[in-house]
C-alpha cells in the first residue's frame, strides 16, 4: 500500500517541486491548486496526509483545516502548513486563530525539503512510515 500525499499549493512551482521530491522518497503524491477543490479532493483521495498553504485562492488553508477538523473521517488526517509569511507574521494575521495551528507543522517558504520531509515521516510513522 503506497502512502498518500495530498498537496495543496497554488505555486505551480512549489507544488511541482514538492511532488518529486516526495515521490523521490515513495510517496504518492495528488496536487490541487485551489481551496475550493481542496476539501472534496481530501474526501475523495483519503490521503494519509495534507501539505496545505494557508493562502490560497477560493477557501483559504485554515478553512479547510477547520472543516477536516469537523468532519470525523477527515479529523485525523495530519496537517503541515505552508505560508510565504514567517510563522509570527501568521499569528498577526490570523490573530486568535492561529492557535489551532500546531506550530510546529508550519513551514516558511522557501521550504527546506529535508525538515519538511522529516516531519512529513513523524507525522506518518505511526502507519508504518520509515
Amino acid at each position: 500500500m503506497s502512502i498518500k500525499v495530498l498537496i495543496i499549493e497554488d505555486d505551480e512551482a512549489i507544488s511541482e517541486t514538492l511532488k518529486i521530491l516526495l515521490e523521490s522518497k515513495g510517496y504518492e503524491a495528488g496536487l490541487v491548486e485551489d481551496g475550493d477543490r481542496g476539501l472534496e479532493k481530501i474526501m475523495e483521495l483519503r490521503p494519509d496526509l495534507v501539505v496545505l498553504d494557508l493562502y490560497l485562492p477560493g477557501k483559504s488553508g485554515l478553512e479547510i483545516y477547520l472543516e477536516m477538523r469537523e468532519n470525523e473521517e477527515t479529523a485525523d488526517i495530519p496537517v503541515i502548513f505552508l505560508s510565504s509569511l514567517t510563522k509570527s507574521q501568521i499569528k498577526v494575521t490570523l490573530g486568535d486563530s492561529a492557535d489551532i495551528i500546531p506550530e510546529s507543522s508550519i513551514f516558511s517558504k522557501p521550504i527546506a525539503p529535508n525538515a519538511l520531509i522529516s516531519r512529513i515521516e513523524e507525522e506518518l510513522s505511526g502507519i508504518g512510515v520509515d
